[in-house]
């Protein structure tokens, strides 16, 4: 039976991942960040439309400029802006490398964790679909440890956080100590559109706008939930191994 498997693992090869090397053409299906044409041909009221259509308020019409902006961090990259618009005016691209570098809490980041990084997760206040891609991280396509990135299970075996969910009013105290018991110099890595701004939970009477109401963050990856891919190039921004593409488009 052992045989078996060997001789199946022959036949089918390397199946991990390329990336950050490459970026694997099936994945250029993922529904990622909405792309807005501003030369299309679109009115006030289409722009509006397409605001007035986002659950997050991530899309916003600004009435001085007459243009849609968009706010990446709290996209929850759900298509219903792109749906609305009757002129094709925004449409969803398949660009997920969306991460921003917030701070850096040391000049010698790269000297500290470029050979191993051991990270906590926090979830605070998460549906769990962040869990469930951070999960896929240790399948063998994407293989997280393959980037000596790990999971950890104990804050003070950890170098920094990762954090999910918007983190609610009860989980603030929890997410406290959790970071307190962080050895120092740590990383803070806010994971999803929840834990970067809030998410649709923004605004509410029982949780915060995001990690970065409660702890210094040193990079937020956005989605709801963010790709398996998001979440490697944020992992890899906040080491100092990948660049920030977000804003840059």
């Amino acid at each position: 039976m052992k045989l078996g498997w060997l001789f199946r693992g022959l036949r089918t090869g390397v199946v991990t991942t390329r990336y950050p090397n490459s970026l694997d053409d099936e994945l250029a299906g993922i529904r990622g960040i909405p792309y807005i044409d501003v030369t299309a041909g679109h009115d006030t009221a289409c722009e509006k439309t397409c605001a007035q259509s986002c659950l997050s308020g991530a899309l916003r019409y600004d009435e001085s400029s007459r243009v849609l902006e968009l706010k990446e961090e709290a996209c929850i990259m759900c298509g219903l802006c792109a749906k609305a618009c009757p002129h094709d005016a925004v449409a969803m691209s398949s660009d997920v490398e969306l991460a921003v570098l917030k701070q850096r809490v040391r000049n010698d980041v790269n000297r500290l964790f470029r050979r191993s990084l051991h990270l906590r997760h926090v979830d605070a206040g998460s549906c769990n679909g962040c869990e469930s891609e951070i999960k896929m991280l240790m399948s063998p396509f994407y293989d997280l440890h393959r980037l000596g990135i790990f999971i950890s299970t104990s804050p003070r075996a950890a170098d920094g956080l990762l954090i999910t969910g918007p983190v609610t009013r009860a989980m603030e105290a929890p997410l406290r100590r959790t970071y307190e018991a962080t050895a120092d110099p740590k990383l803070v890595i806010a994971t999803g559109a929840c834990a970067s701004t809030g998410g649709i939970f923004a605004g509410g009477s029982l949780t915060h706008e995001g990690a970065g109401a409660v702890l210094p963050v040193d990079v937020t990856i956005p989605g709801c939930p963010p790709t398996p891919i998001a979440l490697l190039h944020g992992l890899l921004l906040a080491l100092g191994r990948a660049r920030q593409r977000a804003g840059a488009r």
